[in-house]
């Protein structure tokens, strides 16, 4: 097993790198508002639809809800919304948790993701209620999420404005994600990269002991 220990600043994808996600469980959730077919490809096509400006900040919460709505069958509430759209997030896995908070003793340990105002207000409340901890950013030097920062990966814009941001070098950090089009993005800036795709123990990864 290689050990990835050996770099001064780790930038970590949240969705299937610190917690899974299971996209056909929205996809099941909003069937049941009969929002289907080209409604829910307006919904969810991660090209062009409500969930990518959503995603970059183009809609703020209220609105994606509102739009929604239009393209549901009957009334619904904030909460309903909320639930559907959170159905993809699953549990933090505690030892993954355990491992960053190690790692951020002794590298400068990041979050860069795509996600939401709705799914970042989820994560931090199942951080508190599982882990006692108060949110992402509780855990990491700096989190960057694509909605507040109106950009998302793969853009190469949005890694170098984290370069800018935290005056990070890319040939000293390692970048954690699950998709290739962002581990390909960033390798062609010069980060070194891991695609991250067979679930391996963190404490594996980066030689970590208890």
């Amino acid at each position: 097993m290689q050990y990835f220990s050996n770099f001064s600043n780790i930038i970590f994808d949240i969705g299937n790198v610190l917690l899974n996600i299971s996209p056909l469980k929205v996809v099941k959730a909003l069937e049941n508002f009969s929002i289907e077919g080209e409604n829910l490809d307006k919904l969810l096509d991660s090209s062009s639809g409500f969930y990518l400006q959503f995603e970059v900040g183009a809609l703020n919460s209220a609105q994606f809800r509102e739009k929604v709505r239009a393209l549901a069958a009957r009334p619904l509430t904030d909460e309903q919304i909320d639930f559907a759209w959170c159905a993809m997030l699953e549990n933090f896995d505690a030892n993954k948790i355990n491992c960053l908070q190690k790692l951020n003793k002794t590298h400068r340990t990041f979050i860069l993701s795509n996600t939401n105002e709705i799914h970042v207000n989820a994560m931090n409340r199942q951080l508190m209620q599982n882990h006692g901890i108060e949110g992402l950013r509780q855990i990491v030097e700096k989190a960057y999420y694509s909605n507040e920062l109106n950009l998302a990966k793969p853009d190469s814009q949005i890694f170098e404005y984290v370069l800018r941001h935290s005056k990070l070098i890319a040939s000293e950090t390692l970048f954690i994600d699950d998709k290739l089009e962002n581990i390909l993005a960033a390798k062609e800036l010069g980060f070194n990269v891991l695609h991250y795709t067979h679930q391996e123990p963190f404490e594996q990864l980066f030689g970590l002991k208890d």
